[in-house]
């Protein structure tokens, strides 16, 4: 999920609400990222979001990709199974890809629309896109 943008590490539309539903929800919230694990903090510092927010938090910047390897690892490691998952971020290749290929459900998947033209490349068929990540609570709602 996208939970901040930008070299400042803005907070993303919605992403406080999002990350407090899904706990009161008791939903593990698991942040997979590219970022290095200081970068990752200094940015949800900058957010204010706190680190405690998240069940897992997976950063792959020694990886050096965001693939199927590095999805299925993580999966692996917080002991989940692609059915049990909801994944969403950004990006086609590096988050929705992987994850479908993983095994999560098409039904289970969005994607968080972005500015950047190179992220909007090849979307996939019934993959739901969101404007923000605010929009996940009713989105999950509206396709029960």
């Amino acid at each position: 999920m996208e939970i901040y943008q930008g070299k400042d590490a803005r907070v993303r539309e919605g992403t406080t609400r999002t990350l407090e539903v899904f706990e009161r929800a008791k939903i593990d919230r698991v942040l997979i990222t590219h970022a290095s694990e200081d970068n990752t903090y200094k940015k949800l510092r900058a957010t204010r979001i706190s680190p405690s927010s998240f069940t897992h938090i997976f950063c792959l910047d020694d990886l050096g990709s965001k693939g199927v390897e590095e999805w299925k690892a993580s999966v692996e490691k917080g002991k989940y199974h692609p059915e049990e998952i909801l994944a969403g971020g950004d990006s086609w290749s590096a988050d929705i890809v992987p994850a479908l290929a993983i095994g999560v459900p098409k039904a289970q998947v969005f994607r968080i629309r972005h500015d950047r033209l190179d992220l909007n490349q090849s979307p996939i068929e019934g993959v739901a896109q969101l404007h923000h990540v605010g929009e996940l609570p009713e989105h999950i709602v509206a396709t029960l």
